[in-house]
């Protein structure tokens, strides 16, 4: 008989769990404790021998109820089910009575005694066996055991397992068994500290949430104030050029008001219009004047030597021969009109230079000033070449 499935429908803690075995080896169940492995063995039995009426694995969803599929010596398969009752525990799926005859033919008539001594061993059961061994002194414990499990050579697997014993516990052994529980201990401390529970993990799963969020506040914020920080260095840029742009403005104010003043001394443009050709005269006439002015040093010079001889002509001559000239007092009134024309002259070169930086002053203003408006000083310049006639 082979078991392929069991079914703990309702047993223990256990509800609609199910274990497969395939039947390719020995099929090993494993867990820590407290996993259900006991209360597993236990299904098994009752499967097999039925559950007792004081079972202390009663479940809370209802009825217990164990199933499984079972395999025969032939080959087929059997699906069956074990319920708590005094009577006809063992049904279908369908919950059809079974005899219970047949569970007796696919134990092979392996009694629940027999099976717990060679299939249905714990600790409680092993523990009991060793003291019936002691107490035989050994022979006799091991006879009777071998008798009773269908065991041979249980003396010589004793002595394997003591010297085996003796290698792992002796006193002059290395204890190897111990040296690994003792690594075995520590890696499992080791790995209980390097381990993550649940909420640790959840804890540190919230925190990264939680710091990314901040991250990204933090990103949008430093965005915030960067693009605040260019604003105002923007603002502050255009604020200094505000101001510079403010100091030209006052520069061009004083300007315009010291223009304005100038303006206010200059007379309305009509005049200046009446007398244009004029104007132009007095330019055109600054040539002649020019030249005039440069040739004087030279006529003068030779004014003042013309005289400096007749002086000493003078000087020289009898006391009335100028007298007895036919001419003398014609030169005499010439000499006279020499005197008065060099001092007219003087006068009018003082007219002249007066009048040249006058009109010079006015062509300058007129360049700097937009409208075509007369300055008092070209009207002065003006009135003075009328006064003096064409120079």
């Amino acid at each position: 008989m082979k078991l392929r499935a069991l079914r703990l429908v309702s047993f223990g803690p256990f509800r609609d769990k199910e274990l497969r075995f395939d039947g390719s080896g020995i099929e090993v169940v494993f867990g820590p404790n407290e996993a259900g492995k006991s209360t597993t063995r236990r299904a098994v039995l009752g499967l097999f021998y039925g559950i007792p009426e004081r079972s202390k694995d009663g479940h809370t969803h209802g009825e217990m109820s164990i199933g499984a599929t079972i395999e025969d010596d032939a080959g087929k398969t059997i699906d069956l089910v074990r319920t708590k009752g005094r009577k006809t525990t063992l049904r279908t799926p369908k919950n059809e009575p079974l005899d219970e005859q047949l569970m007796t033919k696919l134990l092979g008539g392996m009694n629940e005694a027999t099976y717990l001594l060679t299939c249905g061993l714990d600790h409680e059961l092993l523990r009991k066996g060793g003291d019936a061994l002691r107490m035989g002194n050994g022979e006799l414990g091991e006879t009777l055991f071998a008798a009773a499990t269908g065991l041979s050579g249980l003396h010589r697997v004793k002595s394997q397992l003591a010297e085996e014993a003796d290698a792992l516990y002796g006193a002059r052994s290395k204890r190897p068994l111990n040296e690994a529980m003792k690594a075995f201990a520590e890696a499992r401390k080791r790995a209980s500290e390097l381990a993550t529970s649940a909420d640790t993990w959840h804890a540190q799963k919230e925190q990264i949430a939680k710091a990314r969020a901040e991250l990204e506040a933090l990103r949008k914020e430093h965005a915030e104030k960067t693009e605040e920080r260019a604003r105002a260095r923007a603002i502050a840029k255009a604020a200094a050029d505000l101001e510079t742009s403010r100091g030209r403005l006052r520069e061009v104010h004083e300007a315009l008001v010291t223009t304005r003043a100038e303006l206010g001394a200059i007379e309305g443009s009509g005049e200046l219009l009446d007398h244009a050709h004029a104007i132009e005269k007095l330019k055109a006439s600054l040539a002649v004047h020019r030249k005039a002015a440069a040739d004087r040093p030279k006529i003068a010079a030779d004014l003042d030597a013309t005289e400096e001889k007749a002086k000493r002509a003078r000087q020289a001559a009898p006391a009335n021969a100028v007298s007895r000239l036919p001419a003398a007092g014609h030169v005499r009134k010439l000499a006279e009109e020499g005197t008065t024309l060099r001092e007219r002259g003087r006068t009018h070169e003082s007219r002249a230079a007066e009048t040249e930086n006058a009109v010079r002053r006015a062509l300058d203003r007129m360049g700097e000033t937009a409208d075509a408006r007369d300055p008092a000083e070209l009207r002065d310049a003006l009135e003075s070449a009328r006064r003096e006639g064409n120079i």
